[in-house]
């Protein structure tokens, strides 16, 4: 694992800030996540698919590889493989690996994107983007989303209603 520290060097802004910690640990009833993460996967696990409507993602893998499909934001609930329940809505998730065993290219909206990450490659997720990724081996990244300035001016006013004490530090 020392080699591994050595070969890549992680970017200045994958490390939490005074500002970021103080944010996650505001006395506010709405807590923000933390916006970067040390993710440690084992080979066939992954993430369901899902979005962040009003971030851009960034993941550097260090270790492993990783399969991705990304799908654009306009993507149906059947085009994102959502499971019907028995109510007839959609919305119950697959696993990562039942997701990529379940579909296949041909069922894949127009501008989706399949992708195998390797060691040292950086995965851009544009606002909205969906996306599900499967460890094809054991995996080691880094990860970080952040709100541009353009998705700031649409999130600030849904924030403002949820929790002024964090807006108004969102504002200094």
């Amino acid at each position: 694992m020392d080699g591994l520290l050595m070969e890549a060097e992680l970017p200045e802004l994958l490390f939490n800030s005074v500002t970021d910690t103080q944010a996650c640990l505001a006395g506010s009833h709405l807590k923000p996540l933390p916006n970067k993460w040390l993710l440690i996967g084992t080979k066939r696990s992954g993430t369901p698919i899902h979005d962040h409507p009003m971030t851009i993602g960034f993941n550097l893998l260090t270790a492993g590889t990783k399969l991705w499909a990304i799908l654009p934001p306009d993507a149906t609930d059947s085009d994102l493989g959502l499971v019907e329940g028995e109510d007839g809505s959609y919305g119950e998730e697959m696993t990562a690996l039942a997701w990529f065993l379940c579909m296949n290219s041909d069922r894949l909206p127009n501008k989706s994107v399949v992708i195998v990450q390797r060691p040292g490659e950086v995965v851009f997720l544009p606002t909205g983007w969906y996306h599900v990724v499967l460890n094809l081996s054991d995996t080691v990244a880094a990860s970080m989303s952040m709100c541009t300035l353009t998705d700031f001016r649409k999130l600030w006013p849904l924030l403002w209603n949820q929790d002024q004490e964090i807006a108004e530090r969102w504002m200094d």
